[in-house]
């Protein structure tokens, strides 16, 4: 075929492409504007998805078995929103139960939403309630310690009926306002080691580790409330203070305390007697120079049993009952 008798039959052809375009991208009576910030679901379902409308007005929208919801106060929202809650198999570092996805992640919020998230006591296992906090996954994919989150311990009569089994719940709640959040869980933010242990009088002492399980980064704006959540705990970067039965440093009725490698790390020594009381308790304060603020473990000290050297047959030594977690 001659090339210049092709050139005639190719220029119509462009001209009904270019004519159907047109009318595709002709708008309609109520056209849908593309959502730039929206993203695929990417988790493993791990229960039934829930929806519920909320608008201008607000609203609470929740699991069945209540295990989390998002209460949407008056005029957090401009037009009314379809919010949907998928439960997920939970990829969180450190986390107990399930995760959260929460769709869409582009609200533009006026004020912040109220999470909830509630677990029976026994899903924590030997974890202390104190011990958690909210872990929150960002559009980006990484999970992050929410330091805003609070935990409470509370009666489980106004929960759902897979809930209300354990008698108490675990709570924590994240008043949170625009930040992308797509999932959410809880995770622990601290880890002291051992949780307890069982020494000889006059023996060998024991090691001691407060560790992070965030990543502790030292920059100029102010105290954070997110940080990145890690996979293993390690030993804090903060300047540690250990206290045993409340006295600094022990001594020798109640055995002492020395710092270790790190200030986050100590050795206990025990007394030469069996101390009164016994257990004794050996709590840290952690305090972050670069921040001015300090972390302490009231609420969850390592308990250490000093028995006498007949009652542990000669042995020296101790045994790690489980590990404690904490929340700053």
């Amino acid at each position: 075929m001659n090339p210049k008798s092709a050139t005639p039959l190719r220029a119509p052809l462009l001209a009904v492409v270019l004519v159907s375009l047109a009318a595709c991208s002709a708008p309609g009576p109520n056209p849908v504007e593309p959502d730039p910030d929206s993203e695929p679901f990417v988790g493993i379902p791990a229960g039934d998805p829930v929806t519920r409308p909320i608008g201008p007005s607000g609203g609470t929208i929740a699991t069945a078995d209540g295990a989390i919801s998002l209460t949407y106060p008056a005029g957090a929202l401009t037009t009314q929103t379809n919010i949907t809650i998928q439960p997920v198999v939970n990829t969180a570092p450190n986390a107990f139960g399930l995760a959260y996805h929460v769709t869409p992640t582009n609200l533009k919020l006026v004020k912040p939403k109220i999470v909830t998230l509630s677990v029976p006591a026994s899903t924590l296992g030997a974890v202390l309630p104190e011990s958690i906090g909210m872990g929150i996954r960002k559009k980006t994919g990484g999970w992050w310690a929410s330091f805003a989150s609070t935990t409470e311990v509370s009666a489980a009569a106004d929960q759902g009926a897979a809930l209300r089994s354990n008698g108490r719940l675990i709570i924590v709640i994240l008043s949170e306002g625009d930040l992308g959040t797509s999932e959410y869980t809880l995770i622990a933010f601290w880890q002291l080691t051992p949780a307890s242990a069982t020494v000889e009088a006059g023996g060998t002492g024991v090691s001691l580790t407060a560790s992070a399980c965030t990543q502790e980064v030292v920059d100029n704006d102010g105290v954070p409330e997110d940080e990145p959540a890690l996979p293993i705990c390690r030993p804090s970067i903060r300047e540690g203070t250990w206290r045993v039965n409340g006295i600094v440093g022990g001594n020798n009725q109640v055995g002492t305390v020395s710092k270790g490698s790190t200030s986050s790390q100590a050795v206990y020594t025990p007394p030469n007697r069996v101390p009164s009381p016994n257990p004794v308790s050996v709590v840290p304060s952690l305090f972050w120079r670069a921040r001015g603020v300090t972390k302490t473990f009231d609420s969850t000290p390592i308990r250490i049993t000093v028995v006498s050297a007949d009652l542990s047959g000669g042995a020296a030594g101790w045994e790690v009952g489980r590990s404690a977690w904490a929340a700053v």
